[in-house]
């Protein structure tokens, strides 16, 4: 959001100077202010989408092992591409109960379904200033661009067919959050809902819990909705739902099982998305045909 927003500020100032260059004081002309503001806007983003895929591709070539601990920079990067990529795409995230998250430098384990791709560069955004990173998939690591950059910022890559290597990383997340380095997002699920809306939400693996339990933190508990709406909507509008449906403090968890905790925060998601089942677009969708 903040490059966005200095693009902005930057391109309406090249736009004023632009007018009062060459076209005052011709008020007829004023509107080339505008036009000229929205080129150099278009113009900022494109150079710093070409910023992303060339030190991407570089950082590729170097053939780096991801960060040992996240990294600041990398993951201010993350954050503003996301916000850019999410609204390129005509998202637009909604979030609510920003009123039940724990404190600005307080760390935790945030927990939510798992639509889509687009689950988490929303999530990333809205928490942009949070410091948090996300456990992804391996496979991501090799997309083009955004994988060096996961790599680069530190994000917690799983194998998801290695029971030891997913162990690890879990022990890993629950360092961080422990340390006060970041905060930690993973989808229990562990793998995309294909087959939404039925079921409306896949089990949930306990073992993605003894993070927040190693840690001693608070479990954010997040309902996603539309985000596998994005892509096949574009360009049309799409309202991304993400609402924190419960924070889950470890006084009240601590003598619950994994099995307990895992089982409560999946009732609140379920219950979330049941109550707003109008929100959905597939849903809408699959009505309007029967």
């Amino acid at each position: 959001m903040i490059i966005t927003l200095v693009s902005a500020l930057l391109s309406l100032g090249l736009g004023l100077i632009t007018y009062f260059s060459l076209y005052f004081p011709n008020p007829s002309w004023i509107w080339m202010i505008f036009l000229s503001a929205l080129i150099y806007f278009i113009v900022f983003i494109f150079l710093f989408i070409i910023f992303l895929a060339a030190f991407g591709s570089f950082y590729k070539i170097l053939n780096r092992p991801a960060k040992e601990n996240p990294n600041r920079f990398g993951m201010f990067i993350l954050e503003q591409a996301s916000f850019i990529l999410v609204h390129l795409f005509n998202g637009h995230p909604h979030f609510s109960g920003r009123g039940k998250l724990p404190p600005r430098k307080q760390r935790f384990c945030l927990v939510s379904n798992h639509l889509s791709g687009w689950d988490h560069l929303g999530l990333i955004s809205l928490f942009a200033g949070r410091r948090m990173i996300c456990v992804s998939k391996r496979q991501n690591e090799e997309i083009f661009a955004a994988g060096s950059w996961i790599r680069y910022a530190g994000y917690l890559s799983i194998d998801q067919h290695d029971i030891l290597q997913g162990q690890q990383v879990i022990d890993k997340a629950a360092s961080l959050i422990e340390n006060g380095t970041c905060s930690v997002a993973i989808a229990p699920e562990g793998t995309r809902n294909k087959s939404f809306p039925d079921p409306m939400l896949l089990p949930f693996h306990p073992g993605s819990f003894q993070m927040a339990v190693k840690a001693k933190c608070p479990i954010v508990v997040i309902a996603i909705q539309n985000t596998n709406a994005l892509f096949q909507r574009f360009p049309r509008w799409s309202n991304l739902y993400y609402d924190c449906v419960a924070v889950l403090e470890y006084d009240t968890y601590k003598d619950w099982s994994l099995s307990e905790i895992s089982a409560y925060c999946h009732n609140k998601i379920l219950e979330r998305l049941q109550k707003k089942q109008s929100r959905f677009y597939h849903l809408k969708k699959k009505e309007e045909t029967k």
